[in-house]
């Protein structure tokens, strides 16, 4: 499975975001080996960890409703970490998770609060 995440390029075009990257598994290991260079045994754990937390972030969004707030704040996210790389087109997906993660709870507790 050497592509991730074509549908969330797709997604991000569709709902006008013009982020235009795919989580490619190889453009994940480029920017690993870009923050660590010569540390291999660093780049094995950033690549595993990044991939793993684009399958979530993935996940999540496809838990979302289309059109809905919650993909909304994932995709912002997903803006704010735009890995900028000439080589390496993708995202830091840890930051993105954990960040989409934090908003997700705050818009939950906004929107309970404006429920009572």
């Amino acid at each position: 499975m050497k592509k991730l995440f074509v549908g969330i390029l797709m997604v991000c075009l569709v709902m006008g975001m013009a982020i235009g990257a795919s989580a490619d598994i190889k453009d994940i290991e480029c920017a690993c080996k870009e923050k660590w260079v010569n540390d291999y045994e660093m780049q094995v754990y950033c690549s595993k960890n990044q991939v793993k937390a684009a399958r979530e972030s993935m996940d999540m969004y496809n838990s979302f409703k289309e059109g809905s707030e919650e993909r909304q704040i994932l995709l912002r996210a997903m803006s704010k970490w735009k890995i900028k790389s000439e080589k390496c087109n993708t995202f830091d997906w840890q930051m993105v998770l954990y960040t989409a993660k934090n908003q997700l709870k705050a818009y939950n507790l906004m929107n309970r609060k404006e429920k009572k």
